[in-house]
């Protein structure tokens, strides 16, 4: 599961990267930024309704959903 964390900032540098350093570049990366922030929120939020309860069906089942999020607004973004 780590593997996977670590990858998605690397995603992240690589799609802004391509492009120039243009206004829209600038406005990518800021896209992906806030894309990665409420990836790691709703994991955070996924972990902590787990703590509460341990339903480990839902935990699997919101993180699944925070990586569904990820991937639209990485898509977005682009």
């Amino acid at each position: 599961m780590m593997q996977k964390v670590v990858t998605f900032p690397a995603l992240l540098l690589w799609g802004c990267a391509v492009q120039a350093q243009s206004a829209h570049g600038r406005q990518c990366e800021v896209q992906l930024d806030e894309a990665a922030g409420r990836y790691a929120r709703c994991r955070l939020e996924a972990s902590a309704a787990y703590a509460r309860t341990g339903n480990t069906y839902m935990r699997e089942a919101a993180f699944k959903a925070c990586a569904r999020l990820f991937e639209w607004s990485f898509a977005s973004a682009l």
